[in-house]
């Protein structure tokens, strides 16, 4: 190497640490919040500032950058190739930050923190397979499960407030992230005590035309359940709107009506023989369950390693919890 060269690197390593020191990880967090937002103010929601703060983060990182990073045309914020630049580099600085954090983890020889999961009520059946073998890797880890309807799931993510969601449907929010892990089928159920219980086959005008237990409007199973009349041109002649899966397996011990549900929740019920499921045309209605979490933020190491748990034991899953489509094949 030439003295030219040394000193042409001394002088790249100096402009570097002139950048490096004038920066800090709160702005990066604040350009990376405006950079997939696409807006100053959805920005400063998102992370808790006011839209001047944010401002003036990005003004200051423009300053130590020497670079103009977004400009508005239309009315339509726009981010310049030095922004786009940064974005790639931030997007690596906080990889390598989420590495780092479980490779600490490794070295105090187990990993521990909170482990925060939202899951709509059709997944709540499946999480305690996944905890308790979860847990059994890392015992240190603090698990946090809610179950909630699709619309508070995803708003918990997009708040910040958990780290992953479980989902029954696929969001149309740009924002989120998601892995199919598992076929979610929900079927067509009655009550054994029911006068269609002892066909086999029901096509589905009869089927409709009983009493239908089903969630709510804002519900992921009601609204596939409410996609299938459509499918199938029938409308039902009765609903009966109960708030959640336990409530409407209640109401078939009753014999109340006919439902669909998720096979998961009502597998022991048919089991047993306290509920039946005929063959209707167009159903089970096969949807996949979703990990999803915000594309806003690094995962932490403890929902990292549960993503990659999950990732590991699909074909576990896929044993214990997709029978139904090989019973009544």
């Amino acid at each position: 190497m030439t003295i030219h060269d040394v000193n042409q690197r001394s002088t790249t390593l100096s402009k570097s640490a002139r950048i490096f020191n004038r920066l800090t990880f709160r702005q990066l967090q604040v350009f990376q919040a405006v950079f997939r937002l696409r807006s100053y103010s959805k920005a400063a929601e998102f992370i808790g500032l006011s839209q001047p703060a944010v401002s003036a983060q990005i003004r200051q990182l423009e300053q130590a950058m020497e670079q103009t990073l977004f400009s508005y045309s239309n009315r339509t914020l726009h981010t310049t190739p030095a922004g786009e630049s940064l974005a790639r580099t931030i997007e690596r600085i906080f990889d390598e930050f989420n590495h780092l954090e479980m490779e600490l983890s490794d070295m105090r020889g187990s990993l521990r923190g909170e482990l925060k999961i939202s899951c709509v009520s059709s997944a709540q059946y499946v999480m305690p397979w996944l905890l308790a073998r979860f847990r059994q890797l890392h015992p240190d880890i603090q698990v946090k499960l809610q179950v909630v309807n699709r619309n508070k799931a995803i708003e918990s993510l997009m708040e910040q407030r958990f780290d992953i969601a479980i989902l029954s449907m696929v969001s149309p929010e740009r924002d989120l992230s998601f892995m199919p892990f598992l076929f979610n089928q929900l079927v067509p159920v009655i009550p054994k005590a029911h006068e269609l219980a002892k066909q086999s086959h029901i096509t589905p005008d009869v089927f409709l035309d009983q009493p239908l237990l089903v969630r709510e409007a804002d519900s992921g199973t009601r609204i596939i359940v409410d996609d299938y009349y459509t499918q199938v041109r029938v409308t039902p002649r009765q609903l009966i709107e109960l708030g959640s899966l336990e409530a409407i397996k209640a109401a078939l011990e009753e014999n109340m009506g006919v439902s669909i549900m998720p096979w998961v929740a009502v597998r022991r019920e048919l089991q047993e023989g306290s509920l039946v499921s005929p063959k209707v045309k167009g159903l089970p209605l096969k949807r996949s369950w979703s990990l999803a979490h915000s594309q806003l933020r690094p995962l932490p190491p403890t929902a990292q390693a549960f993503s990659e748990f999950v990732h590991l034991h699909l074909a576990q899953l896929e044993q214990s919890f997709g029978l139904y489509a090989l019973e009544h094949s």
